[in-house]
């Protein structure tokens, strides 16, 4: 045999044998990828059985593993927005919804990521147009804050009426003290009688002295009735600024007086959004032990195409019924 024919008969045989190593690659990847999805399908139907239940969190997680097991498949995707919006968190739930909808958007997988992402989008936008405070909460802010205005001018203007009283008082009995106690009596000084002698062509030292300290109470007494009503004035403005800030409009993005939890006294500045309220915890699994027979057991276990079928898509109305 000559040299040509060996080296051809070394290149058929080494040929051979990376075409049988290649089949063997492709053999094991095909096994790797079919052992790969039905790990994923399994962690899905445990993922549909926690989301059924209640257990975002739980279906979540499995869901997740699924995905990183099976990348490609578009119900992982979905499933994972439709419990992303369970647990208020809409924006990695829009992305599961656009991830799944690359994938393949034409068919119904496709079609009900793309309208469950509309209907997504368009309650985040209505949401956050939504105003911060009902008419019920600021009407009845509202009604709080005239209270309250008219209660502390009523409290200012009888404590001013007080303080009014009280330095006439005292300036009254100043009066009677340096008045002529043989001629007049108290009574007829605090009645702002007899402060003179309008008979005599002088006055007394103690007339002097009694007309001065009447005159000083009056304008204390002013004083006081115009620093109540002063602050009577600026009560009633703020409740006209606290009503006018309540019915402002302030940008996104910007803190905002809120109705609720606002009075005179207190100011409330929150977020213009709506904050999505936060997701409760899992609740726990039951365990309830099921009475059967033996002969009511089943004979053999159900394969993973018979459970994937229990996934059923409507192209009619575009969801996907776990």
């Amino acid at each position: 045999m000559s040299i040509r024919s060996t080296a051809l008969i070394s290149a058929f045989i080494l040929m051979a044998g990376l075409a049988s190593n290649a089949s063997a690659a492709t053999n094991a990847s095909s096994t790797s990828s079919a052992v790969s999805q039905s790990g994923s399908m399994s962690l899905v139907e445990e993922g549909k059985a926690n989301f059924r239940l209640k257990r975002y969190y739980a279906a979540e997680d499995c869901f997740n593993r699924a995905a990183a097991a099976d990348p490609s498949n578009q119900l992982i995707r979905y499933l994972i927005g439709q419990t992303l919006e369970q647990l208020y968190d809409s924006k990695a739930a829009k992305v599961a919804y656009m991830d799944c909808y690359r994938i393949n958007p034409f068919n119904n997988y496709g079609e009900a990521a793309k309208k469950a992402l509309t209907d997504l989008n368009s309650r985040m936008e209505a949401q956050a147009h939504q105003p911060a405070d009902t008419i019920e909460q600021t009407q009845q802010t509202i009604d709080m804050i005239h209270r309250q205005s008219n209660q502390m001018q009523r409290i200012n203007i009888r404590y001013g009426q007080a303080q009014a009283n009280w330095a006439t008082d005292i300036g009254n009995r100043a009066a009677a003290r340096y008045g002529d106690y043989n001629r007049y009596n108290y009574r007829d000084v605090r009645n702002g009688r007899t402060l003179y002698n309008y008979d005599d062509e002088y006055s007394t030292r103690g007339q002097i002295r009694s007309s001065w300290a009447r005159s000083d109470a009056a304008v204390q007494a002013l004083n006081h009735q115009a620093m109540a009503t002063q602050k009577a004035r600026e009560i009633a403005n703020s409740a006209a600024n606290l009503e006018s800030l309540l019915a402002e409009k302030k940008v996104d993005g910007e803190a905002k007086l809120r109705a609720l939890g606002t009075n005179l006294f207190v100011r409330y500045y929150g977020n213009s959004d709506h904050e999505d309220p936060l997701p409760s915890d899992d609740p726990p699994i039951e365990l309830r032990a099921t009475e059967q027979k033996l002969q009511d057991l089943p004979a053999t276990k159900p394969s993973l195409k018979a459970k994937s079928a229990n996934t059923e898509v409507s192209s009619t109305n575009g969801h996907v019924k776990l």
